[in-house]
């Protein structure tokens, strides 16, 4: 059966109870969970091979298009006085839904704003801790075990390395040689 997506808008708005009437799940907004096909098996359709049911994707995408939907129902709502219960819970839920999209991107934008002043923040305390640890050097010296407090590394010196002994080759015992006398 091919249904279009204002249909299964219209039914998904119809239900009051957390299932619908072809008994799919719901959320608490009354929204089916799930994809698109996901959607429309809970009401017992199917898309065709090949059909593409939603064109958009995107939250933005699917707000535009039921923006559209909610002006064309209202334009011709007295041709469509059997749909004005349906209509007036899709205009409610269409506002509903731009207002969070709003606050979404205000909220988008705060964070963002926030970020980067954290990051200014830590970039200004970094430098000033590591012109305190200069300090801290420099007061305590180099090589104070007082800089291990503040999470500093005292100079301890550098290790030395050893040479590596060179073995004394040991005296080899000389090869036995043949005896001068001719062999017969």
């Amino acid at each position: 059966m091919r249904i279009s997506s204002a249909a299964v808008l219209l039914r998904t708005a119809h239900s009051s109870l957390g299932r619908d009437q072809a008994g799919g799940p719901e959320d608490e907004a009354g929204w089916i969970s799930g994809s698109i096909p996901g959607r429309l098996r809970a009401f017992g359709l199917t898309l065709r091979k090949g059909e593409d049911m939603a064109r958009e994707t995107t939250y933005a995408g699917i707000l535009g298009e039921l923006v559209r939907l909610n002006a064309s129902l209202a334009a011709n709502a007295s041709d469509l006085g059997h749909l004005e219960g349906a209509r007036a819970r899709l205009d409610k839920l269409v506002t509903q839904a731009q207002e969070v999209a709003q606050r979404q991107s205000a909220l988008t934008a705060s964070k963002q704003e926030t970020t980067k002043e954290l990051v200014t923040l830590l970039v200004a305390a970094q430098r000033v801790a590591t012109g305190i640890q200069k300090l801290l050097t420099e007061h305590y010296g180099p090589r104070s075990e007082k800089l291990a407090e503040f999470n500093l590394q005292p100079f301890r010196g550098r290790r030395r390395q050893q040479k590596p002994a060179t073995p004394t080759p040991a005296p080899t015992a000389p090869e036995p040689t043949a005896p001068d006398h001719p062999k017969v």
